[in-house]
């Protein structure tokens, strides 16, 4: 093979990797995808495994700068109210205890 048809070959392959664009896993529970900063993020209620327990989050996924107010049903005792900030992934409890949680509509 002579070299212009490796320089060809090499730019056909520069340029496929250039418009070919990347596949990203998403996965939600109980909530909505967002990607940010190339980084899919699970938006709203859901759910993760750290260090042997089964914790419950409520990530606050905004362009703006508002607080929310998010509703977290309990399992065993009545709802409350929790003040989410913008971008926060608020611990809610664990997962044994909340079953879920939702943006009420209403800022704090």
């Amino acid at each position: 093979m002579n070299i212009r048809m490796l320089a060809i070959a090499a730019s056909v392959a520069l340029g496929f990797s250039l418009v070919m664009p990347t596949a990203q896993a998403k996965t939600t529970v109980h909530g909505f995808n967002s990607v940010q900063s190339g980084i899919t993020a699970q938006c709203g209620f859901h759910t993760e495994w750290v260090l042997g327990s089964h914790e419950a989050h409520y990530l606050h996924c905004t362009n703006q700068p508002y607080a929310v107010w998010v509703e977290v049903d309990w399992r065993y005792k009545p709802n409350e109210l929790k003040c989410v900030q913008p971008n926060q992934d608020a611990y809610l409890g664990l997962y044994d205890f909340v079953g879920n949680a939702w943006y009420t509509g209403r800022l704090c």
